[in-house]
């Protein structure tokens, strides 16, 4: 569906990042992480914030969601090239990397770990794929 909607946005996931890049994205998804949960409370906290409050509350836990499909799509992109070495199908690539991020989560111990890491990732490609897309108009 994502690459159906936003098939811009699908090609930008595939971005060359080398490992300091990665970090910095995973920070960036760390700091939106923290920093929505705290500006939601202090919509709460007002009466006229109430229902902003609720409706960002709901679009969080939508791109919390969907940073999981992101980083999982650019984990899936990376692995198929290795293995074929060509560009392939943009559905085929969701699949396997979705299927290879909850493989991941099923490791005892780190799985849970490195999904977290894989959720920041994906939140931290998204928040620069929305500054860009907010920046190009």
């Amino acid at each position: 569906v994502i690459n159906a909607l936003f098939p811009k946005i699908y090609k930008n996931i595939f971005k060359k990042y080398n490992s300091m890049e990665m970090l910095k994205e995973v920070g960036i998804g760390f700091l939106v992480l923290i920093s929505i949960p705290i500006l939601t409370l202090m919509f709460l906290l007002t009466v006229l914030g109430i229902p902003l409050g609720l409706i960002l509350i709901t679009l969080y836990a939508i791109w919390l969601y969907l940073s999981i499909v992101i980083s999982s799509t650019y984990i899936g992109g990376l692995l198929l090239n290795k293995i074929f070495g060509k560009e392939m199908n943009s559905y085929l690539v969701i699949f396997v990397g979705i299927i290879l991020a909850q493989l991941i989560a099923l490791i005892p111990m780190i799985g849970g770990i490195i999904y977290f890491l894989l959720m920041l990732y994906g939140l931290g490609i998204s928040y620069h794929m929305l500054k860009k897309a907010k920046q190009s108009k």
